[in-house]
């Protein structure tokens, strides 16, 4: 890791009216665009109290059959496409339909191609072939996460075998051959009425959606996210939604988690302890904000009492919690971020 990608920002001087132990955190320093402060506007206050004693929560277990089925599916990848380090993040929308999402657009092309390849026959029994991918890849490696892949296509395979329930009446759907069940989405091109009829069920038999970007960089949260704000004047915006991955959301996607959430969809749920952030989700959180305001869903009292007189949002994540990254070093550092996502690569 070269030391001139990563930009330390800067910590501010405590300041008299905060309690003790509290600063300001200030993130994205010489981003150089309208929107450079936006993600330190965000995070509010920082506790490193609150940080040394935060707990992982106990998820449900819809949350856990995605973050094992995402787990499983990146080893896959990996394995059977040789693939290059990729984030996966999928979501529900309701019982009947997933998003799947990657960081990566020939991930996501790949992926698609070999679920509707007709040698896969059936979109589950590609799911199993991944569960065996995973293990395998697991027991031949030495890396810290050996074990937990392993473990995650464990539990899928129970899941998608029904001898542990998930809560997801549309595993059984997907015995179907994957040309049936599946269909790609360019969010970026997709109208709005085309991704509702998806999440709506009108598309006879098709139960996954794999999501693009063409338009602009953004990590995989952020494809599901303008998905559902495009698609949102179409929808029932009550309907519950979970999203879950390989990884925790980082700093930016938490963010725009949290807006969609906010002004879009109350029943969205997704992990609550961000990581670092990545500077290549500030345009994406831009392009999902603007959906949020041009549709109408946030109302004239919150933009009035949200956001300041440049029409930038004030602090909107209610969390304290920022891990320290640790450097090929060893080293472990407070308060870092990356310009791209290959940056962070072996680390």
């Amino acid at each position: 890791m070269s030391g001139d990608r990563i930009l330390p920002a800067k910590r501010g001087k405590p300041e008299p009216d905060l309690p003790k132990g509290i600063v300001k955190t200030r993130f994205n320093q010489g981003m150089h665009n309208e929107y450079e402060t936006l993600h330190g506007q965000y995070t509010g206050y920082h506790s490193r109290q609150v940080e040394l004693v935060a707990k992982k929560k106990v998820t449900d277990r819809r949350t856990q059959f995605l973050t094992h089925l995402a787990t499983a599916m990146k080893a896959w990848y990996s394995e059977v496409c040789g693939g290059s380090e990729v984030e996966i993040q999928i979501a529900t929308f309701g019982d009947h339909c997933m998003l799947i999402a990657s960081n990566k657009e020939e991930t996501a092309a790949e992926a698609y191609r070999r679920f509707v390849a007709e040698e896969a026959q059936t979109f589950a029994k590609t799911l199993r072939g991944m569960v065996g991918s995973a293990t395998e890849r697991a027991s031949r490696s030495s890396a810290h996460d050996a074990y937990r892949i392993e473990r995650h296509a464990g539990k899928l395979a129970k899941e998608l075998d029904g001898t542990r329930d998930v809560g997801m009446p549309v595993l059984s759907d997907l015995e179907a051959e994957g040309a049936e069940v599946c269909l790609e989405l360019d969010v970026s091109t997709a109208t709005g009425a085309e991704i509702a009829a998806f999440l709506k069920g009108e598309l006879a038999g098709k139960h996954v959606a794999v999501l693009k970007a063409s338009a602009t960089e953004m990590h995989a949260e952020q494809k599901i996210l303008l998905a559902l704000c495009k698609a949102a004047p179409h929808l029932v915006r009550t309907t519950p939604v979970t999203v879950s991955g390989t990884f925790r959301p980082c700093r930016g996607c938490f963010e725009s988690l949290s807006v969609v959430k906010k002004y879009g969809f109350e029943n969205l749920q997704f992990g609550v302890r961000p990581g670092h952030h990545w500077r290549t989700t500030t345009d994406a959180h831009a392009e999902i904000l603007k959906e949020l305001i041009n549709g109408g869903y946030v109302s004239p009292a919150q933009r009035r009492d949200d956001f300041d007189a440049n029409g930038l949002l004030i602090g909107l994540s209610n969390t304290s919690h920022r891990p320290k990254l640790r450097l090929r070093s060893k080293q472990e550092v407070d308060e870092l971020h990356y310009g791209t996502d290959s940056d962070s690569e072996g680390e």
